[in-house]
C-alpha cells in the first residue's frame, strides 16, 4: 500500500494533482490518520482548487495543536492563506524546509518588495520550476525598474528553462513563463499568442489580466488593451495600472479620459508620471494634441520650475495655434477652438516670462 503514497508524491510532483489524489485515497481507506496523506491530500486541493478548499483539508485532518507546532503544517498553513503571518513562521524555517525561502520571496514579490525578495534569494540556485520562475520574476522587475539590460536577460534565460522544458512547455507555468520570455523580448504578437492558449483556464485573474492587457497595449492594440485593463481594481493590483490606462486613452483619442486621471490622482510621484506621460505623448501626435500637451506642462511647471517644462509649454502652445489656424484655412472647417484658445492664453500669461507673455 505504501507503494500508492510514493507514487501519489510522484505525480504531485508531476503536476498530475487528480490521479494524486486517486493514488492517496486507495492508501487513506486503509490508513485514514496519516499525516502524509492528509498534508498531501490538501496540497493537492490547493493546486486543485484554491487556498480556503486546502486549508479546510487541514483543519478536518488535524487539531490545532498539531497544527500550531508541526513544521511543515505552519509552512503550509502559510501558504494556503496567501501568506498571513509569512514573516513569523517562514524565516525560522528556511533551514527545515526547501520551500519555505522560495515562498517568503514570492511573499515580498506580492507585497511589491523586489529588494527583500532579490537579497533573500541572491545565492539561490535554482533547482525547479518554481525556483527559476520566482528567480525570473525577481530579475525582470529589477530590470525594468533599473533598466538593467543584464537582468532582463537572466530573468528570460530563467523563464526560457521553464517554457522550453518538455516536461513544462504545456503546462500552464510553462505555458505563462514562454510568454513572459517572449513579451521580455519585446516580441508581443507571439507573447500574446501564447496567452491566448490559457486565456480560458486563467481568463479571469488579475495576474493574468494585467500581463494579458500590458501584452496587449504593447503590441499596439490599445482598444482591446484597455478593456481588458479597466477591468482591475487600481487600489489592489499593480502601482502603474494607471499609466498604461493613461497610454491607452491617449492612444484611442480619448484625451479628456487621460487628463481625468490625472485630475483623479492623489499619489504625488504618481501625479508627475501621469503628467509626464501626457506631455510627452500627445506633444509627439501633435495637432489638436497639442492642446493636452501645453495644459500638461503648464501642470508640471507648478509642481517643478523646469526650462525644458517652459519649452514645452510654449513649443505645444504655438502647435496648438498652428493647428487652429491651419484647420481654419480650410473649407468647410467646422471646428470652434474660441474655448480652448482663450484656455491656452490664459495659461501663456500665467507662465509670466517674457516669452510667454509675448506670444499671448
Amino acid at each position: 500500500l505504501a507503494l500508492y503514497v510514493y507514487i501519489a508524491m510522484c505525480l504531485f510532483k508531476m503536476g498530475y494533482y487528480d490521479v494524486s489524489m486517486e493514488n492517496l485515497s486507495i492508501y487513506g481507506e486503509a490508513y485514514p490518520d496519516s499525516m502524509v496523506v492528509n498534508n498531501l491530500k490538501a496540497c493537492n486541493a490547493f493546486m486543485l482548487c484554491n487556498g480556503p478548499t486546502a486549508l479546510q483539508e487541514l483543519t478536518n485532518s488535524f487539531n490545532e495543536k498539531l497544527r500550531n507546532e508541526n513544521d511543515l503544517l505552519r509552512h503550509n498553513t502559510v501558504v494556503f492563506t496567501g501568506g498571513e503571518k509569512a514573516l513569523q513562521v517562514l524565516p525560522s524555517l528556511i533551514d527545515k524546509i526547501p520551500e519555505a525561502k522560495l515562498n517568503l520571496a514570492i511573499y515580498y514579490l506580492r507585497l511589491g518588495e523586489i529588494d527583500a525578495a532579490a537579497e533573500l534569494m541572491e545565492e539561490f540556485e535554482a533547482n525547479s520550476p518554481e525556483s527559476h520562475i520566482v528567480l525570473g520574476t525577481i530579475h525582470a522587475e529589477i530590470g525594468q525598474m533599473t533598466g538593467s539590460e543584464e537582468d532582463i536577460q537572466r530573468s528570460q534565460k530563467h523563464f526560457d528553462v521553464v517554457g522550453n522544458s518538455p516536461n513544462e512547455c504545456d503546462t500552464i507555468p510553462g505555458r505563462l513563463s514562454m510568454a513572459s520570455s517572449l513579451f521580455l523580448q519585446q516580441n508581443y504578437n507571439d507573447a500574446i499568442e501564447v496567452f491566448d492558449s490559457v486565456k480560458r483556464i486563467l481568463g479571469n485573474t488579475d495576474d493574468f489580466k494585467w500581463n494579458y492587457g500590458v501584452c496587449l497595449a504593447a503590441s499596439g492594440n490599445y482598444e482591446d488593451g484597455l478593456d481588458v485593463l479597466m477591468t482591475l481594481s487600481q487600489e489592489s493590483f499593480k502601482s502603474d495600472l494607471s499609466m498604461w490606462i493613461a497610454k491607452c486613452y491617449i492612444m484611442t483619442n480619448n484625451p479628456e479620459s487621460a487628463w481625468g486621471l490625472y485630475l483623479n490622482t492623489n499619489d504625488p510621484e504618481k501625479e508627475l508620471d501621469l503628467l509626464m506621460l501626457i506631455a510627452e505623448e500627445y506633444y509627439k501626435l501633435g495637432g489638436f494634441q497639442f492642446f493636452y500637451a501645453a495644459k500638461a506642462f503648464s501642470s508640471l511647471l507648478k509642481l517643478e520650475e523646469s526650462t525644458s517644462f517652459m519649452d514645452g509649454a510654449i513649443g505645444a502652445s504655438v502647435g496648438y495655434f498652428r493647428h487652429c489656424t491651419y484647420v481654419k484655412s480650410q473649407r468647410n472647417a467646422s471646428e470652434n477652438f474660441s474655448e480652448k484658445l482663450a484656455e491656452i492664453v490664459d495659461m501663456l500669461v500665467k507662465l509670466e516670462s517674457p516669452k510667454s507673455t509675448r506670444i499671448a
